[in-house]
């Protein structure tokens, strides 16, 4: 799941975002190297000066860039994604991995390196040599809200520790971030030299192609977290321009009216209010966007206008990166789970081979990730007894043999810090307890924080599920508001603020007026009719902790891995 920076430490939650900022750019496509260059010079006029890529670009390349036009199709985007635009290109033909650099760097204590262990493991296998480029730094998620991230600004992997490192699950996520770190769409400069951009991005290409062609799986997956997220948006999108002009004119094709204008109908029955009242909430964008989106990708009905370019080419964009890295790691964990497609298990041995500059064997790799390291998993289980004979106030003998005192000493005292923050964290959110160590200097930072503190526990208590308000697949926080209205609410509330600032408090001063911001949205939210739950429809925080994004990963793993 890949990840911005920010400077609270906002999660991938504001990735989405973040990519949404940026509509990338469709550049029309040509048949020879002569008609490519020129259709990406007149679409990239903004840039400045013509690049002439008739002198970067090999017949070959240009060849692949056609390729990934034509692949790019299938999931109706126009053109070459925005990495590949000539300004990108030029970039591009400037790099060089000719020179040293420092390896991967580990933030991963001694409680946990077995999963450091695991995870330079797996990078070495999936990267070769090449696997500092592109990954510079592994640390341990220690707020424990998400199953692993990646930061494409700092090329931060971050890995959930909770998990057995030898297991399954953690295999596969640690393979689906690295599925992030090879993906150039997600690089803010060009990290890959000229050649191993393009055959990467072909690759890349060439495995979203299939996206929509396996049944029950990725884009035809009924419960993966992308989907969700791209019929939202499309219903998003819908709603936002209808409401502004019901005819959608220059926005959708006279089927797609048709059938925009019968599914409202039926919500507005539902809502017991006329076409131009409904509420545009997640329910009813999810269910618009569900309507639309088999028909788009089948060309049934055509889009245009803001709806393609602002709503739908980003979210399939923005959700693409994420259906490539979970088609890289179901792929490579259980090849026959794709029915052994051999469109993309070709692609990903062409992103493998495109980062390690060499051809690989993708069986190869494939087999070898299923091999057991016995030192990582006696490694790991040594440490989880250190855990367990803290609860035990007893010592284990054994330990000695895969530990030294020092090791255990940290353990020890690392297992402890979680705890107490952890501890403190579930207080504040659940009861509004404000930490004594907070504003003891300042009387407006300690009067905020309480202020805060009371908002969010108050919403938590009333909508739990809000926790999960800012994924990309949720559909539980779906109070009587237009889903952009939703969205502020959540985005006032979010888990990873409040994480942030509570585990690090010297971070409260400087944003402490975006906090006072947070403190208004909420106190609007329950102020308003909205924040009253329709009979019928309660959620105890036990019930919401069930809605977490990580437990629906691990149940979608176990379909996988069945």
């Amino acid at each position: 799941m890949n990840e911005p920076t920010h400077t609270v430490g906002l999660s991938r939650r504001d990735a989405l975002k973040a990519i949404l900022v940026g509509v990338p750019v469709g550049l029309a496509l040509g048949t020879g190297l002569g008609s490519l260059a020129a259709k990406i010079i007149e679409s990239s006029s903004k840039e400045g000066d013509s690049i002439n890529l008739n002198e970067l670009l090999t017949t070959e390349q240009a060849k692949l860039l056609n390729e990934i036009g034509e692949y790019r199709d299938s999931l109706a985007l126009q053109g070459l994604p925005a990495h590949l635009m000539s300004s990108k290109i030029k970039e591009a033909s400037n790099v060089s991995w000719n020179y040293d650099i420092k390896e991967t760097a580990v933030e991963i204590s001694d409680a946990h390196k077995s999963h450091a262990q695991q995870a330079l493991k797996i990078q070495q296998l999936l990267f070769g040599d090449n696997g500092k480029w592109l990954v510079r730094k592994i640390k341990s998620d220690t707020s424990i809200t998400a199953a692993g991230t990646y930061n494409n600004e700092s090329r931060t992997m971050t890995l959930d520790t909770v998990d057995d490192p030898t297991s399954p699950w953690f295999i596969f996520v640690s393979t689906h971030e690295n599925g992030h770190a090879t993906d150039p769409s997600l690089m803010t400069s060009s990290i890959y030299p000229l050649d191993n951009l393009i055959k990467v991005s072909h690759g890349m290409a060439r495995v979203l192609n299939q996206s929509t062609k396996i049944e029950g799986m990725f884009m035809n997956y009924p419960y993966s977290y992308n989907i969700p997220f791209i019929k939202k948006g499309i219903g998003e999108g819908v709603g936002r321009l209808f409401l502004q002009d019901s005819a959608l004119i220059d926005q959708v094709d006279f089927a797609g009216h048709e059938m925009i204008v019968s599914t409202l109908v039926t919500i507005a029955k539902e809502q017991r209010v006329s076409i131009g009242d409904i509420k545009f909430t997640k329910k009813v964008c999810h269910e618009l966007g569900g309507a639309l989106l088999p028909k788009i990708l089948s060309k049934s009905i055509s889009i245009a206008g803001i709806l393609l370019s602002d709503w739908y080419a980003p979210r399939v964009e923005a959700a693409s990166k994420e259906i490539f890295a979970d088609m890289v790691a179901t792929a490579l964990m259980t090849p026959d789970k794709i029915q052994d497609n051999q469109e993309i298990l070709t692609g990903i041995a062409e992103v493998l081979s495109g980062v390690q500059g060499k051809q690989i064997n993708i069986n190869d790799v494939i087999k070898e990730l299923h091999v057991t390291d016995d030192e990582i998993r006696e490694r790991f289980v040594a440490e989880q007894e250190v855990v367990a004979s803290m609860e035990q106030q007893s010592t284990q003998p054994e330990l000695q043999q895969t530990l030294d005192d020092t090791e255990v000493q940290a353990i020890r005292e690392e297992a402890e810090m979680e705890k107490q923050t952890q501890n403190t964290f579930w207080d504040f959110i659940s009861n509004g307890t404000l930490p004594q160590n907070i504003g003891e200097d300042s009387i407006d930072i300690r009067t905020t924080m309480k202020k805060y503190g009371h908002v969010v526990s108050k919403v938590y208590r009333e909508f739990p599920e809000i926790m999960y308000g800012l994924y990309a697949d949720d559909t539980s926080f779906d109070p009587h508001l237009h889903i952009w209205e939703t969205w502020a609410v959540a985005e006032a509330w979010n888990i990873d603020v409040t994480y942030n600032l509570l585990s690090d408090t010297s971070l409260i001063p400087e944003n402490l007026e975006d906090v006072k911001r947070r403190i208004s949205v909420l106190e609007n939210f329950i102020s308003s009719s909205a924040f009253k739950r329709p009979e019928g429809q309660s959620t105890t925080s036990v019930q919401a902790r069930h809605l977490s994004h990580v437990d629906a990963l691990k149940n979608r793993m176990k379909i996988i891995l069945s």
